[in-house]
């Protein structure tokens, strides 16, 4: 109960400061719709949500409820009848999806918390003042109360912030894919975006030793990444390919603006340079990781002959 009653503080603490925020009043129906499928029972009173947006639920969460209580009622006839025949098995059942919905729920409750201290302070896309689509949602809180790591819950903040400020940002793809996603290759493909060159509706990774002897194959071991672990990144769909190919990025009228591995870069790769590439998923992905450059591979970056990339001022 004291633990309820934490976390029911800790919301209430979150939503006060979030209501300090002068936040659109479209953002704010996003964050009731995503945080009402995702944790149901919401603290709102100190909040200033849009009365008239909450008037218009009102008839479909009352359809609802009177839909939840009558499978309840039925269930629990199911369940009176079960325990006439095997009350040992009814037994492990109920403790078994008992805790399965306990811990369900926490994990919910946790990215919730995680979601609300990325919001406060998201850029938000003024743009595209959409509201947020409930089927992503479903496929969102369905892959996200089955995690526990709590990397993987920072991320799902991350990824329900983007999403609510940004909606149809974040593909149900890459969604699908986090869920597969272990923690091994997460550190795997951490190692990668660190080497990331991002343009906004590209990225990269300049290879370094790719070759036609072996199909241009080249190795970033010296990196951190074993072909082995290129080849499953690949399989996985965060890279297009393994196989590098050689484009030429750059613009005549000066330097292009990127992001490497989290810091903002000026570049003009004009003689062309030998790249792996990542899928739109890897792409989204990659963007919610805090990521490091890798020293050895800054040096051979901004070493290459005959292109230029340097950190910008």
């Amino acid at each position: 109960m004291n633990e309820q009653n934490d976390k029911d503080n800790k919301f209430i603490i979150f939503f006060e400061e979030l209501n300090k925020i002068p936040l659109p009043g479209w953002i704010k129906n996003n964050i009731l719709i995503a945080l009402g499928k995702g944790i149901g029972k919401l603290i709102i009173s100190s909040f200033d949500w849009p009365t008239a947006y909450l008037e218009s639920k009102s008839l479909s969460i009352r359809t609802k409820a009177e839909g939840n209580r009558i499978i309840q009622i039925e269930a629990a006839k199911n369940a009176s009848e079960l325990f006439k025949a095997d009350s040992e098995l009814t037994n492990r059942a109920l403790h078994y999806y008992a805790e399965k919905i306990v811990s369900y729920q926490s994990n919910r409750e946790d990215i919730a918390t995680n979601f609300i201290k990325q919001i406060q302070t998201h850029k938000i896309n003024d743009e595209n003042q959409n509201s947020i689509d409930e089927d992503w949602l479903d496929i969102f809180w369905s892959v996200a109360e089955t995690k526990t790591n709590e990397n993987l819950k920072i991320i799902f903040g991350k990824l329900l912030a983007q999403e609510v400020t940004n909606p149809k940002s974040i593909s149900p793809t890459t969604l699908q894919l986090i869920a597969a996603i272990n923690s091994d290759i997460g550190e795997t493909f951490t190692r990668l975006c660190n080497l990331s060159i991002d343009i906004g509706n590209f990225t990269f990774v300049v290879h370094p030793k790719a070759n036609t002897l072996f199909n241009n194959y080249g190795e970033l071991s010296e990196y951190g990444i074993s072909i082995s672990e290129q080849m499953e990144l690949e399989s996985l769909g965060l890279i297009r390919s393994i196989n590098s190919v050689s484009l030429q990025i750059g613009s005549q009228q000066g330097l292009v603006e990127a992001n490497y591995a989290g810091h903002k870069v000026e570049f003009n790769f004009g003689k062309g340079v030998n790249i792996i590439d990542l899928t739109r998923a890897g792409r989204e992905i990659r963007n919610l990781l805090d990521l490091t450059p890798n020293q050895k591979y800054t040096d051979f970056l901004f070493n290459m002959p005959d292109n230029l990339i340097k950190f910008k001022e």
